[in-house]
């Protein structure tokens, strides 16, 4: 008796797969699962739907991946379709303990008159006693100085306020130490209306590419991801006023046009 040239036996698992459709089907006992053909649960409970799109482990999603892709390894090139905008992107990697370390360290800025490291050192010495510490300020930029507190609770109590030098006319502010301190400026960043991805070209990974044509992705709202009218993305970029209106990339060897529309009340500087 021949056997229909559509359907492949696995014996080991009682099923029959149907080459067409990809289905399984048991033919004893429990039906098999239609996403994996185990028959140890049910389609509904088939956790290789969950497949994970950067490292290919089914037992996660792709938001909830901790893993480090192999493209992230080097720095990464963003906005290169935007002229005179592009720059280079790293993740922050903060080390615990150098953190922890600079947790009572402060960073004092001069906003009136002007200040030296003996009138700072001073006036922290008559403020507070010697005998609990000693106080050192180091000047680290014009009218900016560090300076470490005994405990980095007093130095957030004395960053609420202005403070100023006793007979002198002279106001500092204090704020506690960030490595972001030798930044040129921050990168602004807001949310866009990414249009022109092909309904089924919307994997993460594509989705994030196409953003960094024009900035660097940061978010992607996951309930936009399959609308089909545009996914809505926050893109980092050095201005976001100065995002085009379109960009031009090829999606394997096609080329389209993707459309960004900034949502304005959405801006954060």
């Amino acid at each position: 008796m021949r056997s229909d040239p559509n359907l492949h036996t696995r014996a080991d698992h009682g099923e029959v797969k149907n080459r067409e459709s990809g289905e399984y089907r048991a033919f004893g006992g429990r039906a098999a699962c239609g996403v994996c053909g185990l028959k140890n649960h049910s389609t509904d409970e088939c956790r290789r739907k969950l497949f994970c799109e950067l490292c290919g482990y089914a037992n996660h999603s792709t938001l909830d991946c901790k893993r480090e892709p192999l493209w992230n390894f080097g720095p990464e090139l963003c906005a290169a379709q935007v002229t005179r905008q592009s720059f280079f992107h790293i993740e922050e990697n903060i080390d615990p303990k150098s953190s922890k370390e600079k947790a009572s360290i402060a960073v004092i800025t001069v906003v009136k008159g002007v200040l030296s490291v003996k009138m700072l050192e001073n006036e922290f010495k008559r403020l507070v006693s010697s005998a609990q510490c000693k106080w050192s300020a180091k000047q680290i930029a014009d009218n900016k100085y560090s300076m470490r507190f005994p405990t980095a609770k007093m130095e957030l109590d004395y960053s609420n306020f202005c403070l100023g030098i006793k007979g002198a006319e002279v106001q500092f502010t204090i704020e506690p130490w960030s490595s972001n301190l030798g930044a040129k400026v921050q990168i602004q960043h807001a949310w866009f209306k990414v249009k022109g991805i092909p309904l089924d070209q919307r994997g993460l990974r594509t989705i994030a590419k196409i953003g960094g044509l024009v900035g660097k992705t940061m978010v992607i709202d996951e309930s936009t991801r399959f609308n089909r009218e545009f996914v809505r993305v926050k893109i980092a970029c050095r201005n976001v006023d100065l995002v085009p209106d379109s960009a031009e990339c090829a999606l394997g060897l096609f080329l389209y046009d993707f459309f960004f529309e900034k949502e304005t009340y959405m801006v954060d500087n």
